[in-house]
This record gives structure tokens, sequence and C-alpha cells, in this order.
């Protein structure tokens, strides 16, 4: 949960919930996680941003997937890798701080 829905903390208790009122009694577990027919990770762009800076090429291609399963645009997806690696090449060239708009979020820009 904090993997998927871990850019805050309520976000992330919410989604137990709804979890836990789809499921009932039953244990939240992967097995009872997959016979939710609504169970679906919905993955925002910063996972994939963050994912690919920590060179996680498995759980990248599952966001990735996840991401245009869910109806983002592959356009979009690719502005976001773009402004991932203008950051890196701007950090390489010792421009650690770039003036304006990076199109990466603080976390993600601080690791």
């Amino acid at each position: 949960y904090i993997r998927i829905y871990g850019d805050s903390i309520s976000h992330v208790i919410n989604e137990i919930k709804k979890t836990s009122l789809m499921l009932g009694d039953k244990e939240i577990n992967v097995d009872n996680l997959e016979n939710i027919e609504e169970y679906d990770r919905v993955f925002q762009l910063w996972h994939l941003q963050d994912s690919l800076g920590k060179k996680e090429l498995h759980t990248s291609l599952e966001i990735t997937r996840s991401l245009l399963k869910n109806g983002t645009q592959l356009p979009r997806i690719l502005v976001s890798l773009v402004y991932l690696y203008q950051q890196l090449l701007w950090k390489k060239m010792g421009q650690g701080k770039p003036v304006g708009y990076t199109g990466i979020n603080k976390i993600i820009t601080s690791n």
C-alpha cells in the first residue's frame, strides 16, 4: 500500500479502509485482493519517475503498464520521462537547482 498509495498517509489509510470494506471479514492479502473486480493498482507519473531513478526496471514496467491500462496517454508518460532525464542531465552538469518548472515533484528531485 505504501509503494502504491504512498504519496500521503491519509491516502494509504483511505485505500486500506476501502479495501477492508470491499473484503468484509476476509484478511487483506494478495489472493483476496485479486478477487476484487474493482481492485487495480493506480499509479501516478511520479511513481514511474521514482522507480526509474532508483533503477527498478521491473517496478517501472509494472507502473508503465498500469498507467497505460488506466488511461494515461503515452505522450504524457514520455514528457514525464523527458523531465526526469533532463533533471538528471542538469545534475550531472553541476546545475543542481535549475530555475523554473522541472516537471518533477520535490520528493523525486531531492532523491
